[in-house]
């Protein structure tokens, strides 16, 4: 098997008998429907008798829209986002895939929308770039996006034979046969037909193995079809011509002048369609029989038949043929979707054309909703606008801007105006309804983008703000959050919105949708809030501090919280004094300045302004109640204060490898060093201030040149840093503040 090209075979015809088992479940926020598609990815159809039902695929969800019904089934299992979708022949099976680093792979059951199986790290390197499933629905085959020499897009099974499989690039096709219950691929053979006919034949799109004979063919964006054929090894007997023969380009065939962008099989013969929105159908010999020039749709990006074959009343209603019989070409009913995110279905008899989708060719930036209807409007950068009626699901009005991009949207108060902002930093103000200009001419008040608008309580003022920095926010999860925020985990729940980054939010005037706009594929999806299970989740999670023990290691019966509680009352026992001969006070509650040694002796070593936030979140507390600073905290808040400030993950080993890295140089043995005075200035002249005389005696200390802590006098230490070293001593008491002091700042005391 080549070197450059990553191919599974997987059996699954054993995966279809049985349906996964489902559990249904209260959801916090589920999605319940998707506006727009990802227009680089195919279109299925995969019904079209009395419903009319299309796949595709938005984000990390396909979805499974009944046009007709005006309802979606949404197949949710990937994190990531979809990089390739296929369906079986027969529109049963649904496999989808896509490129995260656990490059998930899932099967879905086309009729109940269930998964039923799930295949985890097929391409470990780097997901999956294309799929295929065979004609008789047994296998999948998928192409990996690894770092490679030449990256495979497309994957297809032959009709004749499922042991024989094409995928290509942009520049290259290889051809594999498969031993079955083998385990390896076998590589019939490959090439380039530009360096085969010694001329230009531009980007390859597409392959397919020819339906009746053991020839493929493969599409190019320069309008031509290259022609492969099996070269059988010279023998003199006839019977050791067996398979595998090794496939050559045989000829090259200029068809049009338009690049060849999809390539498919109907019914005998060859489709083709191109960058200019035509669809050609060839026969086996690849001569033209019949073609649609007049459809005006766009870039063809995929075509879809239906599945069951036409069963005409008037054949004189279906186009003629363009052969010398002139006889009707009867042919299925098909849905074509373009690079302009536009999804119409054709019926060839009679040629009627209908559309099913026409969404934002470009991301969505602006969302808004109504601030007393189910409205929701979204605005593409492609000048796109779109009202939608959220509680039905339905499409009310739009309108295009051309050569404007739009960049915010905003309601006025009684929701009669809706206000939009453009990239040029024009603004218009429009009819919410009928979307008509409410003033003729647009109002512009910058150069730069708008990027927020918003309208005074009564709409007497309107303010706007604009962008002056290309670095945006990108945000992954969309989540929910009971008031206060204390650090309770059962409070708050998120899920992924937009694996790729969410560029607007909104909510809808009741608080029981929320809208995501995702930063990169074209989509926008709705989610309803549950709030009843937000609650229970809460009251199930415990009361008082039982949420919080969870978080810590061990729990409330761990020695992590028996080590928090014993340093917790011995910094009492400091602030009252260690030899102190007064009769003891006892309390629950220690001064805030002991919250930072606390903290220390835990193993956390806040930086001196993460301290200094800390003490003032616990000081002004209550300030709003009542007017008191407070200075104490007891134990349940400083657990809650640990847990919320504490670091979530540990300083790893590739962080200070990348520190060395940054700061530093490699030695003679190829290891990343820092010189000795090179991090004495680091540490005194950047970051927090460092004195001289506190990092000798850091450095002292940690070289073991001080005593070891658990003494009440201060230890002595060298500045000039002649001392021996000796082992690794961390922290030491220091009388004159009757406080712990941590020394190393690098691991907490043992």
């Amino acid at each position: 098997m080549s070197s450059y090209i990553y191919m599974n075979i997987y059996i699954a015809w054993k995966y279809y008998r049985g349906i996964a088992h489902t559990h249904i479940f209260f959801l916090l926020q589920s999605l319940s429907w998707v506006f727009g598609y990802d227009n680089k990815l195919p279109v299925f159809n995969l019904l079209d008798d009395d419903r009319r039902v299309i796949l595709y695929v938005a984000g990390h969800t396909a979805v499974i829209h009944d046009i007709f019904g005006n309802k979606q089934y949404l197949l949710q299992g990937h994190s990531s986002c979809v990089s390739c979708i296929c369906v079986s022949e027969d529109k049963r099976w649904i496999v989808t895939a896509d490129r995260s680093p656990e490059s998930l792979i899932i099967i879905w059951d086309g009729y109940s929308a269930v998964p039923v199986h799930t295949i985890f790290d097929s391409h470990p390197g780097g997901g999956v770039s294309a799929v295929a499933i065979s004609h008789n629905s047994l296998f999948v085959a998928t192409v990996g996006a690894e770092e490679v020499q030449v990256k495979q897009h497309y994957v297809a099974f032959s009709s004749r034979d499922h042991n024989e499989l094409v995928s290509n690039s942009e520049t290259q096709v290889i051809f594999y046969i498969w031993v079955r219950w083998s385990t390896t691929l076998s590589i019939r053979g490959s090439g380039r037909p530009d360096l085969t006919f010694d001329r230009s034949v531009g980007l390859f799109s597409q392959s397919l193995f020819h339906f009746s004979t053991p020839q493929a063919i493969t599409g190019t964006m320069e309008g031509k079809m290259a022609l492969w054929g099996p070269i059988a090894p010279p023998s003199k007997d006839p019977a050791l011509n067996v398979k595998p023969y090794n496939m050559k380009v045989i000829k090259l065939v200029h068809l049009q002048r338009e690049g060849i962008s999809v390539l498919a099989v109907t019914d005998g013969n060859f489709v083709t369609c191109d960058t200019k929105g035509r669809v050609k159908f060839y026969d086996g010999d690849l001569q033209l029989v019949h073609w649609y020039s007049n459809l005006k749709v766009g870039p063809i990006r995929s075509i879809s038949f239906n599945r069951n074959p036409p069963c005409p009343v008037d054949v004189s209603k279906y186009p003629m043929s363009c052969t010398l019989t002139g006889a009707p070409f009867v042919l299925r009913n098909f849905i074509l979707s373009t690079s302009n995110s536009l999804v119409v279905h054709i019926k060839p008899e009679g040629l009627k054309i209908s559309k099913c989708l026409e969404e934002p060719k470009d991301v969505v930036h602006a969302i808004a909703c109504h601030p007393s209807k189910p409205l929701m409007a979204k605005g593409s950068l492609c000048g796109l606008l779109k009202v939608w009626h959220y509680k039905l699901d339905k499409y009310l009005v739009s309108r295009i801007f051309k050569s404007e991009s739009i960049q915010a949207l905003c309601y006025n108060h009684n929701g009669c105006l809706l206000a939009v902002g453009f990239a040029s930093g024009a603004i218009r103000l429009l009819d919410s309804i009928s979307l008509e200009n409410d003033h003729p001419e647009p109002m512009k008040f910058s150069k730069g983008p708008i990027t927020i608008m918003t309208f005074s309580h009564k709409s007497q003022y309107f303010a706007t703000a604009v962008s002056i920095s290309n670095h945006n926010l990108m945000l992954l999860c969309v989540g929910l959050q009971v008031l206060p925020v204390d650090g309770n985990p059962h409070k708050s729940c998120t899920v992924i919105c937009h694996p790729t980054g969410a560029s607007n939010l909104a909510c809808s005037y009741d608080g029981c949708h929320l809208f995501t706009a995702g930063s990169h594929d074209f989509t926008v999806m709705k989610w309803d809030v549950n709030l009843n299970a937000l609650e229970a989740v809460v009251f199930l999670g415990g009361k008082d501090l039982i949420p919080y023990y969870n978080l810590l290691e061990g729990g409330r019966e761990g020695l992590f919280f028996k080590e928090l509680e014993d340093y917790f009352y011995y910094a009492q026992l400091i602030h009252q004094g260690i030899n102190t001969m007064e009769p003891r006070k006892v309390s629950t509650h220690i001064p805030l300045e002991q919250i930072p040694f606390v903290m220390q002796a835990m193993g956390f070593f806040p930086t001196e302004d993460e301290i200094e936030n800390m003490l003032n979140e616990v000081k002004f507390s209550e300030y709003l109640e009542t007017g008191k600073q407070v200075t104490s905290i007891n134990l349940g808040d400083f657990i809650k204060l640990y847990i919320n400030h504490r670091p979530a993950f540990g300083l790893s080993r590739n962080e200070i490898n990348h520190a060395f890295q940054i700061l530093g140089y490699e030695d003679e043995d190829g290891e990343p060093t820092i010189n000795r005075d090179d991090l004495l200035l680091l540490l005194q002249n950047t970051g927090e201030h460092f004195t001289e005389t506190e990092l000798a005696e850091c450095l002292t200390t940690l070289l073991g040149v001080n005593p070891e802590g658990g003494r009440g006098e201060v230890g002595t230490y060298d500045p000039t840093g002649t001392s021996t070293p000796g082992v690794l001593k961390l922290f030491k008491w220091r009388a004159n503040s009757q406080s712990l002091r941590l020394l190393g700042g690098r691991t907490r005391m043992k």
